[in-house]
């Protein structure tokens, strides 16, 4: 009997699972032109995105958490709450940047300019950067909501998680989520002037 059971739990689990990946997919576009990419893209606060990832402040309020411990632990709710919102604003920005820049890859083999080598080398070095960025920042995304639903803020001290230490990609200094997702905005508007200069600062605006 109970392994029918199980099976069956398996079975709803599955389906539940596929069901769950169609629907996703619906909301999905797989192909994007130019004007499919602005009106999508979400403004981030660079000032705000910098102060939830310095460390030195993070670092000072743990340091003063003993005066008053109930307000740091609803602070550190609210930061993890701010970065997890960050953090899917900027995968939104990476994944809706990915989709666009291979569609553009795949229509600049139709194109017969003599630069077109050059110009699928640059789209191929956003559609990398744009793969890199959505990869790290899917992971930060599991990390925070796992924080936020397991309620880090309520842990024992030294079990407090570095909302400021995601910064640093698995603590490598070399790669540097801001640095990263910086230069995806500057290779994506400098991707989009090809259509003209007003299409350039409306993607750099975007970001």
């Amino acid at each position: 009997m109970m392994p029918s059971v199980l099976l069956l739990f398996v079975s709803l689990g599955v389906a539940g699972l596929f069901i769950g990946l169609f629907i996703y997919r619906q909301f999905q576009l797989r192909e994007r032109t130019i004007d499919e990419v602005i009106i999508f893209l979400r403004k981030i606060d660079w000032d705000e995105l910098a102060e939830i990832y310095n460390v030195g402040a993070e670092g000072l309020a743990v340091i003063f958490a003993d005066s008053d411990y109930t307000c740091f632990r609803r602070s550190l709710r609210v930061r993890i709450h701010t970065a997890r919102e960050f953090a899917w604003r900027m995968y939104n920005n990476a994944r809706v940047v990915q989709q666009w820049a291979t569609t553009e890859l795949a229509d600049v083999d139709l194109e017969l300019d003599d630069r077109r080598e050059e110009q699928a080398q640059k789209i191929r070095q956003v559609v990398v950067l744009a793969t890199e960025a959505r990869a790290i920042l899917f992971m930060q995304l599991i990390k925070l909501t796992t924080w936020t639903v397991l309620r880090a803020d309520r842990w024992p001290r030294h079990w407090i998680p570095s909302v400021a230490g995601l910064r640093k990609w698995h603590g490598q200094p070399s790669l540097d989520v801001i640095e990263l997702y910086s230069k995806l905005k500057v290779t994506a508007a400098d991707l989009a002037r090809r259509y003209g200069q007003q299409f350039y600062d409306e993607v750099l605006g975007a970001f």
